[in-house]
């Protein structure tokens, strides 16, 4: 294809750029060498260009190569870059759990006059307790104050936390086994979401509400309190959030694996039931619990053939659904 477009004379720096966003990481950053060595369009390389590269950086969870990308960006007046650059480079750090390098990228764009918003601090929180190639002794690990005094900066400055934001602070309360911090997060994000009803807040600023609810859920359910993981699932609908595949097979993987008895199998047979109902396919994580499960199960009920019965209704619930989904 580039062959033909030297040929016909078409490349242009928006051309290459169109490409690599539509291409692998891997093949973006070829085309990006190559857009450097082309002398037709390597001239107008602009910052479009630059923040895809950087984007495919982060893809690749390549912090170093993103963090010298910025640093040459800093140094050349040409090209400023812009707050998408430097967002795109904090979810880098964040990929990769490099909490401190992440925050010099908010002290940075402030250098260049440039204002965080709400993706800025997304990322940023994001980063907190994250394991990555740096592990265990980095800075801010397994500990939440980090990502609430981020939240709360960002209130204090006005910038408006969405649903991301909240999924965001919960998921570093679980990753810091803080169960109680993050239904005490889920609860804040609803009760604004009622504050705001009628407010400055677009009608999708809470859209993504099934991502908090879902995080909340695995963190409880991972403590090992199943009860309160099942009634925050059936509270979701109440918040106009509705369980999406992810949070069913999250919710099955800890009844099945966590709970060898049979008052567990009510509770995994109503979610199925659930799915079922509303049209949603069982992913890998439910097969994969429901073939783990069941292998316990076979040592559990070796001598206990009354047990084989309730389970037997699982699978036969389970492949119900897929025959359906086989179908369409």
């Amino acid at each position: 294809m580039l062959k033909m477009m030297k040929r016909l004379q078409l490349q242009s720096a928006s051309t290459y750029s169109t490409l690599m966003t539509r291409s692998s990481p891997q093949i973006g950053l070829r085309l990006y060498k190559l857009m450097e060595t082309d002398s037709v369009v390597s001239s107008s390389i602009d910052i479009q260009a630059i923040n895809i590269l950087m984007n495919i950086y982060s893809k690749l969870d390549d912090e170093v190569s993103a963090n010298s990308l910025l640093k040459k960006l800093e140094l050349d007046p040409t090209i400023p870059p812009n707050i998408i650059t430097y967002n795109t480079f904090i979810d880098a750090c964040s990929r990769n759990g490099s909490l401190e390098l992440a925050l010099s990228g908010l002290a940075r764009l402030r250098k260049y006059s440039l204002e965080p918003d709400t993706t800025t601090y997304t990322s940023l929180i994001s980063t907190v307790a994250r394991k990555g190639s740096n592990n265990s002794n980095r800075f801010g690990a397994m500990d939440p104050d980090m990502g609430f005094q981020l939240f709360n900066e960002m209130k204090s400055l006005n910038i408006l936390p969405n649903s991301i934001t909240y999924c965001a602070l919960i998921e570093v309360c679980n990753r810091c086994g803080r169960a109680d911090l993050a239904l005490k997060v889920l609860r804040l994000m609803l009760r604004e979401e009622k504050n705001n009803a009628e407010g400055e807040m677009g009608d999708d600023f809470y859209d993504d509400k099934v991502g908090a609810f879902t995080a909340t859920i695995n963190a409880v359910a991972k403590e090992g309190n199943l009860k309160s993981a099942i009634k925050l699932f059936r509270s979701m609908e109440k918040y106009n959030s509705k369980p999406n595949e992810i949070t069913c097979g999250c919710l099955i993987h800890h009844l099945l694996n966590k709970n060898l008895k049979d008052d567990g199998l009510d509770d995994a047979m109503e979610i199925l039931g659930y799915m079922k109902e509303n049209h949603l396919k069982p992913n890998e994580v439910i097969y994969a619990s429901l073939i783990s499960a069941n292998n316990q199960r076979q040592r559990v009920y070796t001598e206990r053939e009354e047990g084989r019965e309730p389970w037997q209704k699982i699978l036969d619930v389970y492949f119900s659904i897929k025959v359906v989904e086989n179908s369409e």
